[in-house]
């Protein structure tokens, strides 16, 4: 009888956890901010129908974080420019046509200071 008051202790509160998780918080904006529509720019410019917004730094210590990197294209696109894809990059937000079409999109939000990105985009 112990083991089954533990489990379903347990099973409560991992209910009571999710429930508590499907509920998204909503960012309010600073006033005067401006809002944050690279992700809308990015879908139009390709007419985007297949969107990947991915959280680099939460990927950080992962055995498939570098290919993740490679896979997601900026890895690539990066190399040569002195910013790290894996460091540097806070998020990534890839959209293209279809999965199959070439055409891609990539926005990159970044921690990397403004004179190494400046020279990063000065040699792509």
């Amino acid at each position: 009888m112990r083991t089954l008051t533990i489990a379903m202790m347990i099973a409560v509160s991992g209910l009571t956890a999710a429930c508590s998780a499907a509920r998204p918080s909503v960012a309010v904006p600073a006033p005067g901010a401006r809002p944050d529509v690279a992700d809308v720019s990015a879908q139009e410019a390709v007419g985007a129908q297949v969107t990947l917004l991915l959280h680099v730094d939460r990927l950080q210590g992962f055995r498939f974080s570098k290919q993740l990197v490679q896979l997601g294209g900026w890895g690539v696109t990066l190399a040569g420019t002195g910013i790290d894809p894996l460091l540097d990059v806070r998020r990534a937000f890839i959209a293209s046509y279809a999965s199959h079409d070439g055409e891609v999109a990539l926005v990159m939000q970044h921690t990397a200071p403004e004179d190494r990105v400046v020279r990063a985009l000065s040699k792509l």
